[in-house]
């Protein structure tokens, strides 16, 4: 499967999140942003979630997310 790629939690959080995008976000725009992200497994990962809690201003949970949540509970 040529140019398929997968992210694992691990490397998201490291190569991405922690030594790119957030820096690059923080540069730019201080501690005024938000971070949206999606379902993706790897952005759902326990270890992302905590990062993200301690790594950004405001942090909403994965449950919340999206309307999701609200259908279940229909």
């Amino acid at each position: 499967m040529l140019g398929l790629l997968l992210l694992d939690g691990l490397f998201y959080r490291n190569a991405v999140l922690l030594n790119m995008l957030l820096l690059d976000i923080r540069s730019l725009f201080g501690d005024y942003y938000v971070f949206q992200q999606d379902g993706a497994q790897a952005h759902r990962a326990r270890d992302t979630v905590t990062v993200l809690q301690r790594e950004t201003p405001e942090f909403i949970p994965p449950e919340m997310w999206s309307c999701g949540h609200l259908i279940r509970q229909i």
